[in-house]
């Protein structure tokens, strides 16, 4: 059975929405429509798609250009392709889109034949990226080009902050990523400082991992920041908690039920 592309559409206008999705359907797109700035970084949150649109109303909020508003929350959640639909024809609307982290911005307007020959040229823009995996510990393998863990060829679900907290830890793997850091690269600068959102994500992906059957390879360095570690050995004891070696406090590990246990302490 063929799989096909997804697509999040995020439009304000229902007019616009319905017969967008209506058209992308029939091109052979799985297309899940979002009408609010909301449910669409909640639709990035919970699914990775191929796509995303961008189709935003004429009007926007504080007199800014409302082709900058979502459009740069879009591209700070997600790697996939993003076309903007500019509410307002001209060159400035497009340029701002772009500048905003657009791959592609259409001025009204909007043909159907251009709008389809868009989404295909990004679809094999995204064939051509090389393959790319990176093996984190022992059965754990992070697919950057999936965007999907694997553990022992069995699939574990992420949600996408899970998954760039993951992600950053991977590239980084060996090295310690201070709190700040991590927290910059994954939710923005203005969350520097929120140690408690690190503390509950990385609770989440210690308990992911261990309900799959594999040891925990992330290490707490208390006050400082997370590590992954290379080796397997090196990442936690028989037992999936943390062992003597050090890769991971006391303090560091999940406990036993696969929470995230003493870690909100540091």
């Amino acid at each position: 059975m063929t799989v096909r592309p997804r697509i999040i559409l995020a439009a304000a206008d229902n007019r616009q929405r319905r017969r967008l999705r209506v058209l992308f359907e029939a091109h052979g797109y799985y297309v899940q429509a979002t009408a609010t700035q909301d449910e669409a970084l909640h639709a990035l949150d919970v699914s990775v798609p191929q796509i995303v649109v961008h189709a935003p109303s004429a009007e926007g909020a504080n007199g800014k250009t409302p082709e900058i508003e979502l459009t740069a929350r879009l591209r700070a959640a997600t790697s996939a392709a993003l076309i903007v639909l500019t509410a307002t024809p001209g060159e400035t609307p497009v340029v701002d889109a772009l500048a905003a982290g657009a791959d592609d911005a259409i001025a009204p307007p909007h043909a159907r034949g251009e709008l389809i020959a868009r989404l295909e040229l990004a679809m094999r823009r995204a064939r051509r990226t090389p393959e790319r995996r990176l093996h984190v510990c022992g059965d754990l393998v992070l697919d950057l080009e999936a965007r999907e863990l694997t553990i022992e060829d069995r699939h574990v679900v992420l949600t996408r902050l899970e998954y760039r907290l993951l992600e950053e830890l991977v590239i980084a793997a060996g090295h310690l990523v201070s709190h700040d850091d991590l927290l910059t690269r994954v939710w923005g600068p203005a969350h520097r400082g929120r140690l408690q959102y690190l503390r509950v994500y990385i609770g989440r992906l210690r308990q992911k991992i261990e309900q799959a059957g594999a040891r925990v390879p992330i290490t707490n360095v208390p006050g400082l920041g997370y590590r992954l570690d290379r080796e397997a050995n090196g990442s936690a004891g028989a037992n999936g908690s943390a062992g003597a070696n050090g890769s991971a406090g006391a303090n560091g590990s999940a406990g036993a039920n696969g929470s995230a246990g003493a870690e909100a302490k540091d």
